[in-house]
């Protein structure tokens, strides 16, 4: 993923049919999500700029229905200041797009983020708009949900 970007950043879900384009805050839910770390109780959405540490860690924990998919998004005002950290990002829905869905993860696998890495390029090499740092992909602040 562009390192220059902490906006772009992948959300872990056990929904799998999430609708490019909109925000959470809009989309229609299909999978009960509670005790997965995908989300917050409706309240808020976890995001990361690296999922392999959250994967391993709710394999860990044991705790809810696991992510079945992976997807990129774009989150309005990122509060991680390092992309390396693991830390997650936790923003309203209104707050975060979906970009793409990258990956449908394996309960009994870990993680292949290279593969997620390479296939990112790729989605971001043919939406280059997505690099402009004036690009905002869902609705204004002021606009209704």
């Amino acid at each position: 993923m562009p390192r220059r970007d902490l906006a772009l950043q992948y959300h872990l879900s056990v929904e799998p049919e999430l609708v490019p384009g909109l925000p959470f805050s809009r989309q229609t839910r299909t999978t009960s999500s509670a005790g997965a770390r995908g989300e917050s109780a409706g309240e808020g959405i976890y995001t990361t700029h690296i999922p392999a540490y959250w994967d391993s860690q709710l394999a860990f924990e044991e705790v809810g229905e696991p992510p079945t998919t992976l997807y990129l998004v774009k989150v309005r005002d990122p509060s991680e200041a390092d992309i390396l950290s693991p830390h997650q990002d936790l923003s309203p829905p209104g707050d975060v797009v979906v970009l793409a869905r990258i990956l449908k993860l394996d309960a009994d696998k870990p993680l292949d983020i290279g593969r997620a890495e390479l296939i990112v390029e790729r989605w971001i090499a043919a939406n280059p708009h997505l690099l402009d740092p004036e690009f905002d992909a869902g609705p204004p602040p002021h606009a209704p949900h």
